[in-house]
C-alpha cells in the first residue's frame, strides 16, 4: 500500500478544514477561491475509506451502528450550536456521516442480494421501505409548519434526498467498493 486508510482521512480532514475555512470565512475576501476548491476532494476521499473499510471490517452491523451513532452525534452537534448562536445563525448543516451511512448500507444491501437473492430482496425492501417512509413523512410534518420534528426524523432517517451531497455523492461509495 502506498498511503495507509488512517493517512488518506488525515488528508481528508486537512482538505475539508480548508473548505469550511473558506465557507465561514470567504466575506472577509482574505480566503483564497482554492481552498474550496482543494476541500471539495475530501469527500471522495473519505467515501472511498469507507468502502474499503466496510470490505475489511470484521463485523459490518457495528461498522454500519458506528456511522448511525456518529451521524446522530454530528446532527445533534450541528443543531446545538445554530440553537445557541443568535437567530440560528451558525452551525454546520452538513452531515457527510449521513451520506457514508446511507453509502454503506447500499453497499451492504448489494452483497446481501449476491450472497442470498431472496434476503438481499427483503433486506432491499425494508431499507426502502424506511427510507420512503422517513422522507414522507418529514415532507408531511414540515408542510404541517412542524420544521424540528422534520429536521428530528431526518437525523434519525437520513434519506438520500436530504443528506450532504444528495444521490450523487451516496452512489460514490458503491463506486469505489466494487471499481
Amino acid at each position: 500500500h502506498l498511503m495507509s486508510s488512517f493517512a488518506l482521512k488525515l488528508i481528508a480532514l486537512v482538505l475539508m478544514l480548508l473548505d469550511h475555512i473558506y465557507e465561514f470565512f470567504q466575506i472577509t475576501g482574505a480566503i483564497p477561491l482554492w481552498f474550496t476548491w482543494l476541500g471539495r476532494l475530501s469527500a471522495p476521499i473519505f467515501f472511498f475509506c469507507m468502502a474499503q473499510g466496510i470490505f475489511y471490517t470484521h463485523s459490518r452491523k457495528l461498522y454500519l451502528l458506528r456511522m448511525y451513532l456518529f451521524s446522530i452525534a454530528m446532527s445533534a452537534g450541528n443543531w446545538l450550536i445554530a440553537a445557541l448562536l443568535p437567530n440560528g445563525s451558525g452551525g454546520i448543516p452538513n452531515n457527510i456521516f449521513a451520506s457514508l451511512l446511507l453509502s454503506a448500507v447500499i453497499i451492504v444491501c448489494m452483497e446481501e442480494m449476491a450472497k442470498d437473492r431472496q434476503k438481499g430482496q427483503q433486506i432491499w425492501m425494508v431499507f426502502l421501505c424506511i427510507e420512503l417512509a422517513g422522507f414522507f413523512v418529514a415532507d408531511l410534518l414540515s408542510r404541517a409548519g412542524l420544521e424540528a420534528a422534520a429536521k428530528l426524523l431526518q437525523i434519525l432517517i437520513p434519506t438520500p434526498l436530504s443528506v450532504e451531497g444528495g444521490i450523487f455523492l451516496v452512489i460514490l461509495g458503491p463506486l469505489f467498493y466494487y471499481f
